[in-house]
């Protein structure tokens, strides 16, 4: 900090003159850590982005050489399906050609035996059409069998193949997720810690409450017992420059009740037109819904308040707010 108590001393300078000098030399440096908290969370906001572009663009690639490792071991499998099929072909082509022979043979020493003794020949013709039919049907039986096996084995293979690939491939997924969630988080938690919220409240034990869920949700915040002291904080926030980025507002409170406080803040101008004001109520009719909405509200939270309702309320709420520093948020949970 600049230090001219020596001028003072000295009695170059006044009193007064001193005061004038420090606070403006303060003011400059309050704005010049503001202008550099500002760049720094641009660039982290662009490199943020571009580590993101890279995760994906490597997630897809991975994926896309796995997808075709797997397409090409198909076709693989196939073309070995085919030659064996071939081979299986030619192989029954050889046993037809010795059956044939046989048969062949087998015909001759019939005919032999046929000229030799005519009386049987009705009878030994008959035996020889029936193994040649017998034959014929055992061979074509074989050769189905065989084919409807190596079918359904390479079926039961290539469907395993692809089971195996979708759980490595949901496997590879989740645990992606998880690395993105978790840098999201971090992220999250370091976008509202630079936040704050106010909590118009006159329940000590509402505001415990409150004030305990917004902390597990990452949002700081203040109290406020009724809407009278509620304005006042919100009008000291605007002249310190530290505006609330959410406003929880009980409707019954002694002093002033919250649809009234609402009014009045958001008559204070441009800057608390577009802050988010949730009622705190215990009515949910449709007509009590109307009134908050009417007096400026922007949603309500029925009591006793919920963690899970809290948490969804801000992350919805409050992306439209960091959209301009980083990507919309979204909630975790």
């Amino acid at each position: 900090m600049f230090d001219i108590s020596k001028l003072v001393e000295s009695g170059a300078i006044s009193e007064d003159v001193q005061k004038s000098i420090q606070e403006a030399w303060d003011s400059k440096i309050k704005e010049n850590k503001e202008t550099v908290g500002a760049e720094l969370r641009e660039e982290f906001a662009k490199r943020y982005e571009h580590d993101k572009g890279n995760m994906i663009e490597a997630i897809d690639k991975m994926m896309s050489e796995k997808l075709s490792e797997e397409i090409s071991k198909f076709i693989e499998d196939r073309k070995a399906l085919a030659q064996e099929k071939i081979a299986y072909k030619e192989n029954v082509g050889a046993h037809s050609a010795k059956l044939q022979e046989f048969v062949l043979t087998k015909l001759s020493e019939e005919l032999k035996e046929l000229h030799g003794d005519r009386k049987g020949v009705h009878s030994n013709f008959g035996k020889m059409e029936e193994f040649v039919v017998n034959a014929l049907a055992k061979e074509i039986k074989e050769f189905h069998e065989d084919k409807k096996g190596v079918v359904e084995t390479k079926v039961k293979l290539v469907a395993e193949a692809k089971a195996q690939m979708a759980k490595l491939k949901e496997a590879f997924i989740q645990k992606s997720a998880k690395v993105v969630e978790s840098a999201v988080n971090k992220k999250l938690a370091e976008e509202l810690s630079t936040l704050k919220a106010l909590v118009v409240e006159d329940n000590e034990i509402n505001q415990l409450v409150i004030k305990e869920q917004l902390r597990e949700v990452g949002l700081p915040s203040e109290v406020a017992v009724n809407g009278v002291e509620a304005v006042d904080k919100v009008k000291h926030s605007l002249a310190e420059k530290t505006p609330y980025a959410m406003i929880f507002m009980d409707c019954h409170m002694p002093v002033m009740g919250g649809l009234e406080a609402t009014q009045k803040i958001r008559a204070l101008g441009e800057q608390t037109k577009d802050v988010p004001i949730i009622a705190l109520t215990a009515n949910v009719l449709t007509g009590d819904k109307e009134k908050c909405l009417k007096s400026g509200m922007n949603d309500f939270i029925s009591k006793p308040v919920g963690v899970s309702r809290l948490k969804e309320c801000v992350f919805r709420h409050l992306s439209k707010q960091l959209q301009g520093r980083t990507t919309a948020l979204k909630d975790p949970a």
